[in-house]
């Protein structure tokens, strides 16, 4: 989306809600899509593993690309997650080079416990503009008590290897961003000190 588009939309959305209109003019800027309501982990704080077998599934491609048709004119990024687990669906690389290709950013936040290195080259080549990991937890035993299922070994290599990959590449695509969150009664040793912290510094 061009800046002047875009400047325009948000100043027709600030003045419907300026005048208290109940129908608001512009078209959304900024879209979230489920491409995928399935996960692979089963995290304590997240209503996720609550739900039917029924209720999860992965969007499909042709589906996804009917959303973009629609949106392209008027949303600048999209966020290709909610409560499941992106990096399940097979067709999520192409979905991201479908967006960027058509001038529509994307975004999206994963475990990263599935980020094999296949699967990086991959994302990497589908050129996303912003990927977030959760690594929440300053150590293993903090992290695997929130994050059921997943290794924390297993997902700081996933993420230090997809940081040197980047590296390798000479990218500033994606942006990457580590979210860790220390959750009450976990270790308070202080995530400046962690050597994992360290070497994820080292690998972006």
């Amino acid at each position: 989306m061009k800046a002047l588009r875009k400047v325009t939309l948000m100043g027709r959305a600030f003045l419907d809600y300026r005048m208290r209109r109940e129908r608001v003019r512009a078209m959304p800027i900024r879209a979230w899509i489920e491409t995928s309501s399935a996960c692979n982990l089963r995290c304590t704080m997240c209503p996720n593993k609550s739900l039917s077998a029924s209720d999860k599934g992965l969007m499909r491609l042709d589906l996804f690309r009917k959303v973009i048709d629609e949106l392209e004119s008027h949303v600048g990024d999209i966020y290709l997650h909610h409560r499941g687990e992106p990096l399940l669906n097979p067709d999520l690389f192409e979905m991201i080079a479908l967006a960027e290709s058509r001038g529509v950013r994307t975004r999206f936040h994963t475990n990263g416990t599935l980020l094999t290195e296949e699967k990086a080259r991959n994302l990497l080549d589908a050129e996303p503009s912003l990927v977030s990991f959760s690594i929440d937890g300053v150590d293993a035993a903090s992290y695997e008590a929130v994050r059921v299922g997943a290794n924390f070994g297993r997902i700081i290599d996933n993420v230090a290897r997809f940081l040197e990959l980047r590296g390798k590449r000479g990218l500033s695509k994606p942006y990457v961003v580590i979210e860790r969150i220390r959750f009450r009664g976990a270790s308070k040793k202080h995530s400046a000190d962690d050597e994992h912290v360290r070497r994820l510094r080292k690998a972006g």
